[in-house]
């Protein structure tokens, strides 16, 4: 993954989430075949999905940690 080391956060399920939307987005750019759109459509969309659930894990795990009982 050379290519993308401008992701480099503290939290690596936050890299690698992101390092998996990029590659979908290049999956879907590249696509030359119908079926091939319609799988780069659905791992764009699983890639989006899996960012959002890292993002609400992390924004969790950040507020919990300051948490003051």
């Amino acid at each position: 993954m050379k290519y993308f080391k401008e992701y480099n956060f503290y939290d690596p399920l936050l890299t690698e989430a992101l390092i998996n939307l990029q590659v979908a987005k290049n999956q879907f750019d590249n696509a030359s075949t119908p079926d091939m759109v319609d799988i780069a459509i659905y791992e764009l969309s699983a890639a989006e999905l899996h960012l959002k659930a890292v993002l609400k894990k992390v924004r969790n795990d950040s507020v919990n940690k300051f948490d003051i009982e």
